[in-house]
């Protein structure tokens, strides 16, 4: 796995803070693919727990 930059971004939904990794211009173009599927990863991970999070109503009979 490759190493995520440090320069991240914050977003917060509901209360819970989730860090974006962010993916640096100036890397080898091996290093590069590495760490987009990590943060790939890490964001259907996050999408994963927003979703697990959200209650629908029930639909009216």
């Amino acid at each position: 796995m490759g190493i995520m930059t440090p320069m991240r971004t914050q977003h917060s939904l509901a209360g819970q803070t989730y860090t974006v990794p962010l993916i640096q211009p100036d890397l080898r173009r091996e290093e590069a693919i590495l760490q987009v599927a990590d943060a790939l990863q890490y964001l259907q991970k996050i999408s994963g727990d927003i979703f697990s999070r959200w209650v629908l109503p029930p639909i009216p009979t």
